[in-house]
């Protein structure tokens, strides 16, 4: 068992060319990224989800999409993701993971625009297992 906490942030992805595509899979994919990102600045992390919150604007003028970004993870952890959060490396994961990835996505400049809300209490949970080549490092030890 493991203590985690489920953070949140916004974050607003800016299209300058094409429209959004409000299905599953272009949340997915966008969570994806996201993830990515928070676990380039070191940080271990359970589950990333994305919550559309509003769009903004048309596709004729430009849309901007409000997203909710949730995250939970290990409690010792929040303090790494609002210190990556916070660094200009953050964003720059996120918009190269969008660019890397393709369709409309690499259209958007990413903006956060408030600081992580880690206020939710902490539970208890399951650790996920170690990916399978920290796996094979262990039983190498």
């Amino acid at each position: 068992t493991v203590m985690l906490q489920r953070v949140s942030f916004p974050m607003n992805e800016v299209y300058y060319a094409g429209a959004h595509s409000p299905t599953a899979a272009d949340r997915a994919e966008l969570a994806a990224v996201v993830r990515s990102a928070i676990t380039s600045g070191g940080v271990q992390v359970h589950d990333v989800a994305l919550t559309q919150l509003s769009v903004t604007g048309t596709p004729a003028t430009g849309e901007t999409v409000h997203w909710l970004v949730e995250a939970t993870l290990p409690v010792e952890q929040v303090g790494a993701l609002v210190a990556h959060h916070s660094s200009a490396s953050f964003l720059a994961f996120v918009e190269g993971g969008a660019l890397a990835l393709g369709g409309n996505h690499q259209n958007s400049l990413y903006q956060t625009s408030a600081a992580v809300d880690t206020s939710s209490a902490p539970f208890a949970g399951v650790a996920p297992s170690p990916p399978p080549s920290a796996r094979r490092r262990l039983l190498l030890l």
